[in-house]
């Protein structure tokens, strides 16, 4: 007779998040909110747009994505635009857009119903990027 094997229980599923700084905060968004981390580089600045909270458009994989200006959108803007390299690009129904991070933290992996990794928080791209579900978001 073979000896009874323990089961061991499965390991709980883990959630990839990118972590960032902007606007004097940490912040972490999942993997499948964020299309892609890139140089911020190719930036055209919208002179006559009206809109502060639009800092230009992004040339991104042969498309130009509107840059916004994260702590505007979020209501914690310290005055000056991120300045770091990098920008993180974010989709919603089809339509994308870039945000400049003053410094990428990385990739870290978490269990799935940890929450958000530690000293993080998060914001609703769908909301705070392109204003949908929320009345009043802009």
């Amino acid at each position: 007779m073979l000896p009874r094997r323990s089961r061991r229980p499965a390991p709980a599923p883990l959630a990839d998040f990118v972590v960032f700084r902007a606007s004097g905060r940490s912040f972490a968004l999942s993997t499948h909110q964020v299309v892609a981390v890139a140089e911020l580089a190719g930036v055209t600045p919208l002179r006559a747009s009206g809109r502060t909270d639009v800092l230009g458009l992004l040339a991104h994989r042969g498309t130009a994505l509107p840059l916004i200006d994260l702590g505007q959108r979020l209501g914690r803007s310290n005055g000056r635009p991120p300045s770091g390299p990098h920008c993180v690009v974010v989709e919603w129904g089809g339509r994308r857009a870039a945000f400049p991070v003053d410094e990428l933290q990385g990739l870290t992996r978490i269990p799935a119903d940890g929450g958000l990794p530690p000293g993080c928080e998060s914001f609703d791209p769908a909301r705070v990027i392109f204003g949908d579900g929320e009345e009043g978001a802009p």
